[in-house]
């Protein structure tokens, strides 16, 4: 047999090795491996098996995540993990969502997590509102902010690899409503290194756990913020990043292309009421 169709057949059923059924572009990208990236994995799994503190960290869909960020070069994944290892140790990542955070939530720093997009995936809508990142920082509570960021984004890429499990499901969409947003309130000078830090920590933390990230009703300040962020963004990432401004009919329609309208929340036009807008 020709050696290309054998490499054909061999990423084929390790695609279906992981799931049974195939569900989306990047479902499909993200489970489809060549024999040599296939290898790699295998290697990389054995060095590890019975070294990681979850067994989730085990699985192949977990581990694939770091060689591919890494472009399956295996030393730059292994540091890579345990680097991420050390830090969620230091940051005693497992309990932090024993801890009362509820300052933050009334400081209107909000999140949902039980929605869901058109293929069933989890999304976290996050409506930026009165968040008041400046306040934050002049109060000196920085650093507990972007500790919270941390908290709500292990929150949300536990939950889009505990759907995993059970569905046809790698990576979530995190969409903002901009409304109200502005750079002196949300992305002041002194709130930078903290804005920085969590974006960079999410390549060091989180690689693939988000598909899409979409802001909608943005002000055109937002762009230029962007702009200037675009060095520390993952570069493959950055395609991953989609930006509307203030006209409902763009976002709209944009938004109809993921969800369906009963998943979306009144704000965006949808019915969808989360569990946690009482407490808001």
């Amino acid at each position: 047999m020709d050696t290309k169709v054998i490499c054909q057949v061999i990423t084929i059923l390790f695609s279906f090795s992981l799931v049974s059924q195939v569900v989306g572009a990047t479902f499909e990208n993200d489970v489809t491996l060549t024999l040599e990236q296939k290898k790699v994995l295998d290697q990389f799994r054995n060095d590890l098996v019975g070294k990681l503190p979850h067994a989730y960290m085990e699985t192949e869909m977990y581990l694939i995540k770091w060689l591919r960020t890494s472009n399956f070069q295996i030393n730059s994944a292994r540091e890579r993990l345990s680097k991420n290892l050390r830090w969620r140790v230091e940051q005693n990542m497992d309990k932090i969502h024993t801890q009362d955070w509820s300052d933050m939530w009334d400081a209107d720093f909000h999140y949902f997590t039980d929605g869901r997009d058109k293929l069933g995936r989890p999304y976290m809508f996050v409506p930026i509102g009165h968040a008041d990142a400046r306040k934050m920082v002049l109060q000196g509570k920085g650093s507990r902010l972007s500790r919270y960021v941390d908290k709500v984004m292990d929150e949300f890429c536990n939950l889009v690899r505990e759907s995993g499990e059970k569905y046809n499901t790698t990576r979530g969409t995190i969409l903002y409503d901009m409304n109200g947003f502005n750079p002196l309130q949300h992305a002041c000078l002194r709130c930078i290194p903290y804005i920085l830090k969590n974006i960079v920590g999410y390549d060091n933390h989180f690689p693939e756990c988000v598909d899409k990230a979409i802001f909608v009703k943005a002000p055109p300040s937002l762009h230029g913020l962007m702009d200037m962020g675009k060095p520390y963004i993952p570069e493959q990432f950055k395609k991953h990043i989609f930006i509307y401004g203030k006209s409902k009919q763009v976002w709209m329609k944009a938004l109809r292309q993921d969800f369906d309208l009963t998943e979306l929340p009144p704000s965006l036009g949808g019915s969808k009421i989360f569990e946690r807008m009482n407490d808001e």
